[in-house]
């Protein structure tokens, strides 16, 4: 039966973009809320195993709540959510749940647990993000973390039923009363019908199914037909019709109406007694309420088509991505070749007319030296902007790249500067990264230039590069994996430094903190930095001081692929 449970419970990692943030989120500053949100929604609905802690205080109940809140939304951040559901499945299979039995846990509990918990998750993503997609994202991930728990949970339960069944049924020979304690645990119901007679009589149980009280009533075959749902009542009579035709029952599932007006959807089989002349005499049969089981399975059903639906949009969304990447090349190309030729025209003219020309005006001069400069600035632009279209991963393996051996690559560009003390660059020791050489070569390079380039007037450029070891859970970024290690590579410079509010707003592509007139540039350096970085899994960010300095800080995983 453990097989049977384990295989039914998939295979692969449940591991998520979104859901860590949104779990850390309410670990660090909702855990109180929660607890009494849960509860009230649990209440609300009627959740059943509460009834077995009505007699506890309310502040154990939210005590407890958070207790369990904080395993799961630990192991949420960690993107461990496998080993959670396997543990609290495992506890539950052997029966060591904290103060209830195994056998208390019924198919609504798990129902609702589901329902509970997103209930409560929509609540509280209102206070974490107003962003539309980032909440459908999150709750997308919460149903594909749900849909396996519920299939995992419905298939023990099923098990945990079928165990008890077959041990019941052993027992059955010996003990009337525990045969019938073993249909109201597993509502099975069994029933006879004598063909001559007409007589049919229902077990305990099975009026209990009905929605009736047990031998309050003797059953017809009109009575009990009248108890079949609308739409499927001519096809149950056809099937009764046909098997004793044919003398075969295969099993069946049809709907029913209680005698309280609620609609139930039982499982059954049935066996056909023959007499000595081979004719029917006498029909046995069991049914079974598998009401919980059957719409789960309907829901589940849905799930898969919405899964299958979301690969399919994947797919689209994957081909658009390929028409993109040949505009990409289409941009390149044109941005390389055809962009840049009329620009170069401009530049050779203008300084043809400069010097050729003797009758030129001094004002004349000054407008074309102003045209060469522009036609320079908008090919720097265009050069720019093709480096960080290109900026990305597709198809580059990468290697390992010794940080050490690409600043020394870098500092030979700054030899003369170097040697008469214009620059001051003092480098620590670096780690050997997984990536790819040229963008790093490229990153720091861009780096290093930045803060040459926004020296003060007066001073020797000084920058510091060094790197340190750090926990991921210590970065201010909410989608980091808390649990990984990073290479934190700071560069430090004592330039003009700016306002830590821009820190964000300097990586942003075209965005400049000072005016074209005082620092040339095209706005695009740090943006590629970044892409550069997020190509491996890494992070980015800078803060500074006015009149001081700034610090860019790169952030590494240690095994980066």
């Amino acid at each position: 039966m453990e097989q049977s449970g384990e295989a039914k419970q998939g295979k692969g990692t449940l591991h998520f973009k979104h859901l860590p943030g949104f779990a850390k989120f309410l670990l660090e500053e909702k855990m109180d809320e929660l607890a009494k949100e849960s509860l009230a929604v649990s209440r609300e609905v009627n959740y059943p195993l509460l009834k077995y802690f009505a007699h506890l205080p309310e502040e154990y109940l939210l005590e407890l709540s958070k207790t369990a809140g904080k395993e799961f939304y630990t192991h949420a951040i960690n993107n461990t959510l496998d080993e959670q559901l396997r543990q609290a499945l495992d506890l539950w299979k052997q029966n060591q749940l904290p103060l209830i039995s195994k056998d208390q846990v019924l198919a609504e509990d798990i129902t609702l647990a589901g329902y509970v918990r997103r209930k409560v998750w929509t609540k509280f993503l209102r206070q974490y993000t107003t962003d539309v997609d980032l909440t459908l994202q999150i709750l997308a991930e919460l149903d594909e973390y749900q849909l396996r728990a519920d299939s995992a949970s419905f298939q023990i339960f099923i098990d945990s039923q079928l165990e008890k069944m077959e041990q019941i049924n052993k027992e059955l020979l010996q003990n009337e009363t525990l045969y019938k304690q073993s249909q109201e645990l597993t509502h099975i119901g069994n029933w006879s019908w004598t063909l001559k007679s007409g007589k049919i009589k229902w077990s305990d149980e099975l009026y209990r199914i009905y929605g009736l009280e047990p031998q309050s009533e003797e059953i017809s075959l009109d009575r009990f037909t009248s108890f079949i749902h609308p739409d499927d009542k001519q096809m149950r009579i056809d099937q009764i019709q046909l098997s004793l035709e044919s003398m075969d029952s295969p099993p069946y599932t049809t709907r029913i109406i209680k005698a309280d007006g609620t609609v139930a959807v039982l499982s059954g089989k049935n066996e056909i007694l023959i007499n000595k002349d081979g004719k029917p005499y006498k029909v046995l049969g069991t049914s079974q309420d598998i009401t919980a089981e059957y719409y789960m399975g309907l829901a589940l059903e849905q799930k898969h088509n919405e899964l299958i639906e979301a690969n399919r949009s994947l797919e689209s969304k994957n081909k658009e991505l390929e028409r993109s990447n040949k505009e990409l090349t289409s941009f390149s190309y044109i941005a390389s070749h055809d962009l840049q030729e009329p620009l170069r025209k401009i530049k050779t003219y203008s300084n043809l007319i400069l010097e050729t020309e003797p009758n030129v005006s001094d004002k004349a001069k000054q407008y074309f030296n102003t045209i060469v400069r522009s036609a320079s600035r908008m090919q720097q632009l265009i050069q720019d902007l093709l480096s960080f279209s290109q900026t990305h991963t597709y198809s580059i393996e990468m290697t390992d790249v010794d940080l050490n051996a690409t600043i020394r690559e870098i500092m030979a560009h700054y030899d003369d500067q170097l040697r008469v003390q214009q620059l001051k660059l003092t480098v620590g020791d670096l780690p050997t990264i997984k990536g790819i050489p040229f963008q790093f070569t490229q990153l720091f390079q861009n780096i290093i230039s930045n803060a040459i380039k926004y020296k003060k007037e007066t001073t020797t450029p000084e920058i510091t590069i060094t790197s340190e070891v750090i926990d991921g859970g210590v970065l201010p970024f909410a989608d980091i994996n808390s649990g990984r290690k990073y290479y934190r590579i700071s560069i430090s410079d004592n330039g003009i430094g700016f306002e830590s509010q821009y820190g964000d707003k300097i990586f942003e592509i075209f965005q400049r903190l000072h005016n074209r007139d005082e620092y040339s540039g095209t706005g695009v350096g740090l943006a590629i930095c970044k892409k550069i970085v997020q190509n491996h899994e890494g992070y980015i960010y800078a803060s500074g001081t006015p009149g001081v300095g700034s610090v860019f800080s790169i952030c590494l995983p240690q095994s980066s692929n």
